[in-house]
């Protein structure tokens, strides 16, 4: 299968072309293409569950109601971010629970998003977990490697926010890759080229 079976389009992502030896995808940092994608009801991403768990009494206790009050759902992600940015200490880690999260203050780039997550459904604003590949600028090894971040729903379309780099607008960097594709990500031994930068 060519990459762009794992390419999700949204608001930064666009397949200009796509074949069985290569896929052109147009990448942008925010939200800045035409193709854009909503969903009308989205009260499954304001829900409770065993990873994003809002009746945990520790997501409570550390959520920061005082600093949201009569703020904008815009502003209150972007207090969210930097909250999570600054709670959590960058570790890698195995698979830790919300509460682990909050206790330890530890985690990589998936406890970041879970943590956000949760604060964010908590806090009324619909929120998931995505995940893809971003460039790690790495002198010696530079690429692309496995990374999660968050999806916020404002102003009625989805928006990426990457609270393990504390961005509001998500760089073009970032690939969102389908959750299928990203499951088999093993199998990812497609290039990446840049072809064109403005």
């Amino acid at each position: 299968n060519a990459i762009s079976d794992g390419i999700i389009e949204n608001g930064r992502q666009e397949i200009i072309e796509a074949n069985e030896n290569y896929s052109i995808v147009k990448i942008t940092s925010g939200h800045k293409n035409k193709s854009d994608y909503q969903e009308l009801d989205n009260s499954k991403y304001l829900e409770t569950s065993e990873k994003f768990n809002l009746n945990s009494k520790k997501l409570l206790s550390i959520n920061p109601t005082p600093s949201l009050t009569g703020l904008s759902d815009e502003e209150k992600v972007q207090e969210l971010l930097n909250f999570t940015y600054n709670y959590i200490d960058y570790q890698f880690t195995l698979d830790a629970s919300l509460n682990e999260i909050i206790d330890t203050q530890k985690g990589d780039c998936t406890e970041y998003a879970q943590l956000f997550v949760s604060l964010a459904r908590l806090n009324k604003i619909p929120a998931r977990e995505v995940s893809g590949l971003v460039y790690n600028y790495d002198s010696e090894k530079p690429g692309f490697y496995g990374h999660a971040w968050a999806e916020v729903f404002l102003n009625g379309r989805w928006k990426e926010v990457d609270p393990g780099w504390n961005e509001f607008d998500v760089d073009a960097t970032h690939i969102t890759l389908s959750e299928t594709y990203f499951d088999s990500f093993s199998r990812f031994d497609e290039r990446i080229e840049l072809v064109e930068f403005r």
